[in-house]
C-alpha cells in the first residue's frame, strides 16, 4: 500500500516470495514485519503471477526463487509504535503493519470488511490496516 500511495501504482506482490527467501524470518514457521518490509525494500519483490503463494496449500516453506523479476518498492520509513491513538495517528496519512493473534474465531472467520474485535494477545499473523473506525 505504501508503494501505491507513493506512485499511484497498485501491485499484486508474491507472498511466496517472503515466504521462501526472506532468510531473516523463518518461512512457513513465522517471521517478523520489519525483516519482510527490509527485504522487500533491499531485494525488490516479484508478481503473485511470477511466483504464486503454495505455502499455504502445501504447509512447505520452499525453495527460493531468485529468477522472476523484481519490482523495486517505494516503501518510505518505517516507525514502531503501539497504542491505538499511535495507530489512529498513522492511519490518517498511510496503511500500518499490524500484528494479530489469529488463531480465534474473528480471524479465522473473517471474510472481507472491518474487524470490530481484537481478542487474545499473543501476536502471531502481520496484517495491513488501511483504516481505523466504522466504514
Amino acid at each position: 500500500m505504501a508503494h501505491c500511495i507513493a506512485t499511484g501504482e497498485l501491485l499484486d506482490l508474491s507472498e511466496q516470495q517472503l515466504v521462501s527467501c526472506d532468510k531473516a524470518s523463518y518461512g512457513c514457521n513465522g517471521g517478523f514485519p520489519p525483516s519482510a518490509i527490509d527485504y522487500m525494500a533491499k531485494t525488490g519483490v516479484c508478481s503473485e503471477a511470477d511466483y504464486p503463494y503454495t505455502s499455504g496449500k502445501s504447509g512447505n516453506t520452499g525453495t527460493c526463487n531468485s529468477s522472476c523479476n523484481k519490482k523495486q518498492l517505494s516503501l518510505g520509513k518505517t516507525k514502531q509504535t503501539s497504542g491505538e491513538s499511535s495507530l489512529m495517528t498513522v492511519l490518517n496519512t498511510q496503511p500500518a503493519t499490524v500484528v494479530v493473534e489469529a488463531g480465534n474465531s474473528v480471524w479465522r472467520n473473517y471474510k472481507s470488511g472491518i474487524v470490530s474485535q481484537c481478542p487474545g494477545s499473543q501476536s502471531d499473523h502481520a496484517v495491513i490496516a488501511v483504516g481505523y473506525g466504522s466504514k
